[in-house]
Order: structure tokens, then C-alpha cells, then sequence
């Protein structure tokens, strides 16, 4: 088996899925692997819990690849996941559970996949495999009129696609009842790209109600950087209806961020980076970017850690 894409750095769907069930196994912590349902095209959505479930202990969410291409994301999810199958946070899992799910969207990875490893190698795809963008079809602000070009669309051939109704996705539907059946207090969606922590609102720009405590925690999350990431509300990056963060947040009363993880990945010395999209929104060798982001998600479930366990 491969566990990399051709002449990338990015793992292959079974590559991914192989090197998390062997650091399930050799996990030196509690560790339990759910799946949550089946995507449209029938792969499996899996979530991976460190901790020992306990419903009444807060938990802390973490999950990457709404959108197709951003496979940074993934593969920091995967970084988490080897960093607490390594015994990282052990202290806190006595306290807390912390949940990555490293792919919602596995039938956007294999079509992005099959780009990569075809012809010229050049990938790119949002949606799911209906074409929905997931991160506009959740119901805060679903039919809200557009106050940007990538706000949300009723026009399927838009790359943002909101679908014909809030949650009507398979992926969207499972995540909202997975979320809705646990205890979370926070989470960090993990994009790309932009270098910031980003948190409610995305839809309209008044401020949310706990503006101050998300500035406070983001800030801290900002400063355990290596490189600082600017924060800010969604809505100072560009405006988004029917986010997942912003239903988070409202629905559910999450702590709900967003780290875009680096930026624009045109560069001047790297032609492979100039005609193909995916080297726009994942950076060649994603390490650096990768290392850079894991202290602020550790910040997080620190955070979550001494404000809510008991």
C-alpha cells in the first residue's frame, strides 16, 4: 500500500486511515475509534476519542478537511493524533476527553486524491461529492441573503454550493448529531489559508456574546505560537452563511474556532506552485505549518482543561 499521494507529501485516503489504526493500537492512552456514519458515497466518517468517554467530562473537538483540497488540515489532525497515541496531554485526558476527526469529508479527499496522482497532478474540489460546500450548509444564517461572493449559493454549479436545505448532506447531518450527542466545549476547525484563529461570527458582523472570552482564549492560543497568528472574528476574513462554527456556536454553545493554516503557497522559486491549486492552499512540506499550529491546540484543551473539569 502507498500511504502517499505521488510526488507529495500528503497522504493517500487508505494511507491515512492504515497509520491511525496502527497509532490506535499502539495508543499508550485510552483510546476509542468511532464511526459516525458513511458519507454520500459510503466511506467512513471516523472520530477518534483520547480519554475514557465519560459523557460528563467537557471534551475538546478537533477536526479538518470540510473543503476538499485543504489537506493541511488532515494531516495536523493527524499530528494530534500521534501526539496523544504518544502519551502527549496524558495528564489532562484524566480530565478532559479530546475527539480529532481527521476527515468529514473522505469522498472530496479520494476525488482530490485521484487529481493528484492522475496526468499533470493538479487537484482541486470544496464540495463534497454532490458538489455541497459543507461549511455553508448548516443552518445558522442558512437562508440569509449573500453578504459576500462566497457567502453561499443556491446555484449548484457555485463552488459554494449551500445544498437544498441546512444539513441536507450526509456528512452535515452525522456531524450535527455527533455533536450534538457529546459534551463539547470547544473545537478548532482546522482550513487553509489565511494564519489566523478565526471564531463566531462568520455571518454578520455584530459581535458575538462572548466576543471578550474568545479574543482572550484566541490571543493565548496566538502567543503559544512560534509564528503568531492574527485573531479575529470569522466575519473580518469574509463573510460565510451556514457555517459550521457559527451553528456551533449558537446551537450549541461551543467555543467554536477556526485556524486558517498558512498562507497563499505561491512561490517564486517553486513552479509546481503556479498553475496548481492545491500548492495554493497546502504548503509542499506541511511540518513547518503543522509544528507551528499544535501549540495553539494544546492552548485550547489546556484552556478547556482548567475552566470547565472539576
Amino acid at each position: 500500500m502507498t500511504r502517499f499521494i505521488r510526488n507529495t507529501n500528503y497522504h493517500t485516503l487508505a494511507g491515512l486511515e492504515s497509520e491511525i489504526a496502527e497509532l490506535a493500537a499502539a495508543s499508550s492512552v485510552p483510546v476509542e475509534t468511532v464511526e459516525l456514519g458513511r458519507s454520500t458515497e459510503g466511506r467512513p466518517i471516523k472520530a477518534i476519542c483520547f480519554g475514557d468517554g465519560d459523557f460528563r467530562k467537557p471534551e475538546v473537538l478537533f477536526f479538518g478537511l470540510t473543503h476538499a483540497v485543504e489537506f493541511i488540515g488532515t494531516e495536523t489532525a493527524l499530528s494530534l493524533i500521534r501526539h496523544y497515541s504518544l502519551g502527549g496531554g496524558r495528564d489532562s485526558l484524566d480530565l478532559i476527553n479530546a475527539w480529532v476527526l481527521p476527515v468529514l469529508n473522505p469522498d472530496g479527499y479520494a476525488a482530490v486524491e485521484k487529481q493528484l496522482a492522475a496526468g499533470l497532478g493538479l487537484g482541486f474540489k470544496r464540495g463534497n461529492s454532490r458538489g455541497v460546500d459543507l461549511n455553508r450548509n448548516f443552518p445558522t444564517a442558512f437562508y440569509h441573503f449573500p453578504r459576500s461572493l462566497f457567502a453561499g449559493s443556491p446555484v449548484k454549479i457555485s463552488p459554494y454550493y449551500r445544498g437544498e436545505a441546512p444539513c441536507s448532506e450526509s456528512e452535515s447531518s452525522l456531524f450535527r448529531d455527533f455533536v450534538l450527542s457529546r459534551n463539547f466545549k470547544a473545537s478548532i476547525a482546522f482550513h487553509s489559508f489565511g494564519s489566523a484563529i478565526l471564531f463566531p461570527y462568520n455571518h454578520t458582523p455584530d459581535k458575538c456574546r462572548d466576543h471578550d472570552a474568545f479574543m482572550d482564549i484566541g490571543s493565548e492560543m496566538s502567543k503559544s505560537q512560534n509564528a503568531p497568528y492574527t485573531v479575529k472574528p470569522s466575519y473580518k476574513m469574509y463573510s460565510t452563511n451556514g457555517s459550521i462554527n457559527d451553528w456551533m456556536y449558537d446551537e450549541c454553545g461551543i467555543l467554536a474556532f477556526l485556524i486558517e493554516i498558512g498562507k497563499l503557497g505561491v512561490s517564486p522559486v517553486r513552479p509546481e506552485t503556479w498553475v496548481n491549486p492545491f500548492y495554493w492552499y497546502n504548503p509542499i512540506d506541511p511540518r513547518e505549518e503543522i509544528a507551528n499550529v499544535l501549540p495553539a491546540c494544546f492552548c485550547l484543551a489546556d484552556t478547556i482543561r482548567d475552566n470547565f473539569a472539576k
